[in-house]
């Protein structure tokens, strides 16, 4: 193998190294190409992609918080940057930079849903993320009614309606406020 920088045959053997993207992981027996003339040197990684889900493997089932290397890790292996991840999962990018970057920890919620998208190896695509935020903020917990409709070949929900309340738990709601009201 020749060297890209100043042609000279390069010399090739087995070395330990460290992992760009996760430091603390060694990379053990890989074949590293060195130019004894210039000192430039490259990295044989056979099946790439193996490795890659092999070290995700590993870091999703590690106890403990993720770091920001892990992080930025997990998130590469399913998004090409943090705007896109961040628009998926409702947060802003610059918050899933600051995770990547460790000035700010990454919630716990948004780090099991990392996890969880990178064990199954599937990219959510982004919800109707305005949606969700009022789902959240609604302080209900009525059911709502759908109607599935089996159309030959797949199941199609109608829109989701609430469901009614019944009649009686209205009028106990207005009577607790009522007895709230006489006392107070």
């Amino acid at each position: 193998m020749k060297c890209l920088k100043c042609g000279h045959t390069m010399r090739s053997g087995r070395e330990n190294i460290p992992d760009n993207d996760l430091p603390s992981v060694i990379l053990t027996g890989v074949t590293v190409n060195r130019c004894p003339n210039c000192g430039a040197w490259e990295v044989e990684i056979p099946h790439h992609t193996d490795l890659t889900k092999e070290l995700a493997s590993i870091v999703i089932s590690k106890p403990g918080r993720l770091s920001r290397e892990e992080i930025r890790y997990l998130r590469s292996c399913l998004f090409d940057n943090a705007a896109e991840f961040a628009q998926v999962i409702g947060h802003d990018a610059s918050t899933v930079s600051r995770w990547e970057n460790g000035q700010q920890k990454i919630g716990r919620h948004a780090e099991l849903l990392l996890r969880l998208m990178v064990a199954h190896e599937k990219r959510i695509p982004a919800y109707p993320i305005t949606k969700l935020k009022d789902v959240a903020i609604e302080n209900t917990r009525d059911p709502a009614t759908v109607r599935v409709t089996f159309d030959g070949e797949r199941w199609v929900a109608a829109s989701a309606q609430p469901a009614r309340k019944p009649l009686m738990r209205a009028r106990q709601r207005t009577a607790t406020a009522k007895q709230r009201r006489a006392r107070g």
